[in-house]
């Protein structure tokens, strides 16, 4: 019995896994998304440095963001000798932080709640 070559990391790592990635990624965008449906309002009445970013810029930069989360996961997952379990944990628990936030800052009020989810964030 012969056993046939494992498709390269290429091959596996084509673009129908990049288009499942960036539906993950933007699944949690979008979950975010109904989570901050009054965040302008939220982030006007913070008592924000005049350094502070406007509301506008979030949507345009967040997009771009989680679709570079995307695409670092499919770069990662093409290379030949990546190990997938540990790196993909991390990937999926980050992402599970960013989703986990939004909600707890906007949508609960939660600001402790968040603080905490921010900082496991830097430790993750």
């Amino acid at each position: 019995m012969t056993s046939r070559p494992s498709s390269p990391p290429e091959a596996r790592a084509g673009p129908l896994l990049l288009l499942g990635l960036l539906g993950v990624c933007y699944a949690v965008a979008a979950i975010g998304g109904l989570a901050s449906a009054d965040a302008g309002g939220t982030y006007q009445s913070l008592d924000r440095p005049p350094w502070a970013p406007p509301a506008s810029l979030f949507g345009p930069v967040w997009t771009i963001l989680y679709g570079t989360v995307a695409v670092a996961a499919w770069l990662y997952l093409r290379r030949p000798a990546a190990p997938l379990r540990p790196a993909m944990v991390w990937w999926a628990v980050q992402l599970g932080l960013n989703l986990a936030w939004t909600p707890l800052f906007f949508a609960a009020d939660q600001y402790g709640l968040a603080f905490a989810d921010i900082c496991l964030l830097l430790l993750a």
